[in-house]
């Protein structure tokens, strides 16, 4: 049961027509009705009263509505957990990159098919390996998934084994190299 209840500023001007003694009725039958007990009141005080009874059923009826949804809402558990939105952020992303790069190199290893083209399960790993030395990386598989998706696994594998790099923009810049050593 609620601890409170609502009395609205704009009903209370009906009050002012009434006498002092007709006032304290009032508030005592809305005390009575707030707490579930039965009121009886006759002529003008019943009609003043409506307004204030309909008002309370109201408001009681919207809390009624938002504790039951509160309760759905707590049922079916708490905030879920980030990764799946970073697994729908990365869906979309890759929905939207689909169109883009139809090339792919052949490899014999054993692939992964998680975007357009095939990623060596080998080469991947050692990109998320590597990727996850870095502290601003806080999910290095998905940004090695972003790579590939940027860059063919060939270009890839020679910017780590010839290039070395050292940081994430050092590996962007072999990437590039290699994609326009290729493209020649």
């Amino acid at each position: 049961m609620k601890k409170s209840f609502i009395l609205y500023v704009d009903s209370l001007d009906v009050l002012d027509e009434l006498s002092d003694v007709q006032v304290s009725y009032i508030f005592r039958a809305i005390k009575l009705y707030v707490n579930g007990e039965k009121i009886k009141l006759d002529g003008i005080l019943k009609a003043v009263f409506i307004p204030f009874k309909n008002q309370i059923d109201r408001d009681n009826e919207k809390y009624e509505n938002i504790c039951k949804a509160r309760s759905d809402a707590g049922k079916l558990g708490g905030r879920p957990p980030k990764a799946n939105k970073a697994i729908a952020l990365f869906d979309k992303q890759k929905k939207q990159i689909k169109a883009k790069e139809a090339h792919t190199d052949t490899v014999n290893d054993t692939v992964i098919k998680k975007t357009t083209k095939e990623i060596p399960v080998e080469l991947f790993k050692t990109v998320e390996k590597w990727l996850g030395g870095f502290d601003k990386i806080k999910n290095p598989k998905a940004y090695a998934y972003k790579l590939f998706k940027i860059y063919a696994p060939g270009i890839i594998r020679k910017a780590i084994k010839i290039g070395k790099p050292k940081s994430i923009g050092q590996l962007s810049s072999e990437c590039e190299y290699f994609k326009k050593q290729l493209n020649k």
